[in-house]
């Protein structure tokens, strides 16, 4: 098929199922491809799906860096298979993490979900087929989040891998004094473990302090 760039129709309308990426044209055509031809979109969440932008040339989902052409699209071309993502391996990632929220766009079918956490925070989880069961059971609820992790340049976390989740309480629920008290495992202040700093102030070192309190256990 022969088509002009100046000729190319643009996106207008792009919805991502579980195994379909159909696209809108502004000619009034409608395509759709299987979505495993897109490896990428096929391991995002539903938010990072949702978040595409129209080019010149195709669509682009800035979350993913991932751009598609309505070329491509109308050839039928997909994504070289070497680019698909090693699920057997987790990301590299360098930061302990222990985040509480709420879990939500559970899907277990790519390892994917998101953690709500602070207004207006939302981070990308990543989990293991080990993990399924859990994820399903606590989709929806408030839950502490521990693994491994990676932050952005503003320090917000950019995705976190998880090696185990629990339920845990929303901060809007009353405190249960008596559920505290008979607690076995308690989280209470150690002065054993205080990490200190000395004076006068050195940067380094109040960031290896930070690092060295994170590791505690």
């Amino acid at each position: 098929m022969n088509i002009s760039t100046s000729d190319m129709p643009q996106a207008e309308r792009v919805e991502v199922s579980e195994d379909t990426l159909t696209a809108v044209l502004s000619d009034g055509r409608t395509i759709s491809v299987p979505l495993k031809w897109y490896p990428m979109l096929a391991h995002a969440t539903a938010k990072e799906r949702r978040n595409w932008r129209r080019t010149s040339g195709g669509i682009h989902w800035p979350d993913l860096n991932e751009n598609l052409s309505v070329e491509a699209l109308f050839i039928g071309r997909p994504i070289k298979e070497k680019q698909k993502p090693d699920k057997t391996k987790p990301p590299v990632l360098d930061e302990s993490a222990l985040v509480d929220g709420r879990l939500m766009e559970v899907n277990w079918a790519y390892g994917t979900a998101e953690l709500h956490y602070i207004p207006q925070r939302v981070v990308p989880l990543r989990f293991d087929p080990s993990l399924n069961d859990d994820m399903r059971r606590l989709a929806t609820q408030y839950v502490e989040i521990r693994g491994r992790g990676r932050f952005k340049d503003n320090d917000e976390w950019d995705i976190i891998y998880v090696e185990q989740i629990t339920s845990t309480r929303s901060c809007s629920e009353p405190f249960d004094l008596e559920a505290f008290r008979n607690n076995p495992n308690p989280k209470i202040f150690d002065p054993e473990k205080v990490v200190t700093v000395s004076e006068p102030f050195d940067v380094d070192e109040f960031l290896r302090a930070i690092q060295e309190g994170r590791d505690v256990e």
